[in-house]
């Protein structure tokens, strides 16, 4: 009826408890980054490659990865740029 009885809307309303009548802030309520994500992707930001990221968390670059991999998942995410890029534009990190 009211343009939200398919596609994204269905979805959003499952993913969210309906903060506003905007879809985008709707989804941008869903990510939810671990702390451990968040330090990554911090460093992803300054543009750290892995084995940077790792000696600086004291992790292995194998764990570093799966952060990563995870992150990209999270804010949908094509590869590390474009992660940096929607999480900046989300407000999830400042540069």
């Amino acid at each position: 009826m009211n343009g939200r009885d398919g596609g994204l809307g269905q979805a959003d309303d499952h993913l969210s408890s309906g903060l506003s009548a905007d879809g985008e802030a709707e989804h941008e309520a869903a990510i939810r980054l671990s702390p451990r994500e968040t330090e990554v992707l911090a460093l992803l930001a300054e543009g750290a490659p892995n084995k940077v990221i790792a000696r600086h968390l004291d992790i292995s670059v194998h764990t570093v990865k799966f952060h990563v991999a995870a992150i990209l998942v999270k804010l949908g995410a094509a590869n590390r740029t474009d992660a940096i890029a929607t999480a900046m534009r989300r407000g999830l990190i400042m540069v």
